[in-house]
């Protein structure tokens, strides 16, 4: 009897021990960071990520993307599509144009016309570069232009950034005094 209540003392030591080590490694509620819970395989489709409606959702929680449509939820446009969340085939824009906001052609810098097809005032050339008179003098613009300078008077040089003769102080270019 008494090697019965010796192995009882003994398990109750035992539980004892093993709550008291339970205990210390369980945070209080206080403490306690809740973790999501992890759908299970066979999971209705009403847990699954919706793929930013724009791709249909797998078993697996991976989406499957509609045509336009990327990343891990279907929430960009792919390449060669602009306009999330309405992402569509961006323009070919051509020559001297570009894709800009809501999928529009833009005409680059210096271009102008439905077709982009000819310089705004003070550019010129087939590539509309601009037309560099200092702010002293008008170039030949357009299409067809040379980006060459007529300068105003008092003004001389490719680009009217000399004082012509008989005035001094460029940028100002008074006339000399005699």
């Amino acid at each position: 009897m008494k090697a019965h209540a010796e192995f009882g003392a003994v398990l109750l030591a035992l539980a004892v021990l093993t709550m008291t080590t339970a205990m210390a490694q369980t945070p209080p509620p206080s403490k306690r960071v809740p973790q999501p819970a992890a759908a299970p395989k066979n999971a209705p489709a009403a847990s699954l990520p919706k793929c930013s409606g724009h791709g249909i959702a797998g078993s697996d929680g991976s989406c499957a993307c509609n045509a336009g449509y990327a990343g891990a939820n279907c929430n960009a446009c792919v390449a060669g599509y602009l306009g999330f969340p309405n992402c569509r085939p961006a323009p070919s824009c051509g020559e001297h144009k570009h894709a800009g906001p809501g999928a529009n052609c833009v005409c680059n810098e210096g271009f102008t016309g439905v077709a982009c097809n000819a310089c705004l005032p003070g550019y010129f050339g087939r590539d509309c570069r601009p037309v560099n008179c200092n702010n002293h003098g008008s170039g030949s613009d357009g299409m067809k232009g040379t980006g060459e300078c007529t300068c105003d008077s008092r003004y001389a040089g490719p680009t009217c950034n000399t004082c012509s003769a008989g005035n001094t102080g460029y940028p100002n270019c008074l006339p000399i005094q005699k």
